[in-house]
């Protein structure tokens, strides 16, 4: 076998995936003190806080369809006969 691959590589991959399991077990996670749902929702808070107004207006900008969506790309320019 190589020295890159084999054994060994196989055990270390093998080992990764074991400690990621375990670490999303919830008894561990509230053991190490890990809540990411809290976090994510005191992220989401602060963002609403600081860009709501530009959030909702993208928003309605998107679900308005209008032409002048900076999203939508511009349309062809009509034909001259």
């Amino acid at each position: 076998m190589s020295a890159r691959g084999g054994i060994p590589s196989v055990a270390k991959r093998l080992k990764g995936l074991i400690v990621m399991c375990y670490y999303e077990l919830p008894e561990v996670q509230e053991e190490i003190g890990y809540r990411p749902a809290e976090y994510i929702a005191a992220v989401s808070r602060r963002r609403l806080a600081s860009y709501g107004a530009e959030i909702r207006a993208g928003d309605l900008a998107v679900l308005s369809g209008s032409p002048a969506d900076p999203g939508q790309p511009a349309a062809p320019p009509a034909e001259q006969p």
